[in-house]
């Protein structure tokens, strides 16, 4: 929806990133479509940079922030255009329950063992699996830095999980601990 902005974004990374390397993660991807717009702009703007000459990272790694359902159900596609994925859990898992996770009196359904959100959960992990690409798939928000949620998370599939720094211990703790 802002273009320009996106442009001015992009490029700043790009040249932060001169000689380097960055991923680049493309938050609330819908649709395959969304996908294939911003890596032709990506393309675009690195295509700019070096015709005026400014050095430039030159090949930076792009993924899709999966916190949309349609996005979740459409991973396989998604994922054949990318270089990772990852799960916002958060965002998703209140989408996709339709429950707001603020709201006490619903947060309930938003728990990671909710039958219809493992479903999901699985879905996600087996479509990436399929094609080869479960080593470019994380998941991250709080279900990820949950100790208790890491055996469930390690048995649907995943292997990579972002979380905040505080939780590592923990988190190595229950990856170490876990019966598969």
């Amino acid at each position: 929806r802002r273009p320009e902005e996106l442009r001015t974004q992009l490029r700043a990374l790009l040249r932060a990133t001169a000689g380097g390397s960055i991923d680049i993660l493309i938050p609330m991807v819908t649709t395959l479509a969304d996908v294939r717009w911003v890596k032709q702009f990506c393309a675009g703007v690195s295509e700019e940079l070096a015709a005026s000459g400014t050095a430039c990272c030159e090949a930076p790694r792009l993924g899709a922030m999966i916190e949309v359902p349609a996005a979740a159900f459409a991973v396989q596609a998604i994922l054949s255009e990318l270089d990772f994925v990852s799960l916002g859990t958060n965002d998703l898992i209140q989408y996709f329950t339709a429950a707001d996770r603020d709201n006490e009196a619903v947060q309930h359904y938003g728990d990671l063992r909710n039958e219809a959100v493992l479903f999901m959960l699985r879905h996600v992990a087996e479509q990436a699996a399929a094609i080869g690409r479960a080593a470019d798939l994380s998941v991250c928000g709080e279900a990820a830095s949950v100790p208790e949620n890491v055996e469930l998370l390690l048995r649907l599939g995943y292997r990579s999980l972002s979380i905040s720094p505080v939780m590592a211990p923990s988190i190595r703790a229950a990856v170490q601990a876990a019966r598969l």
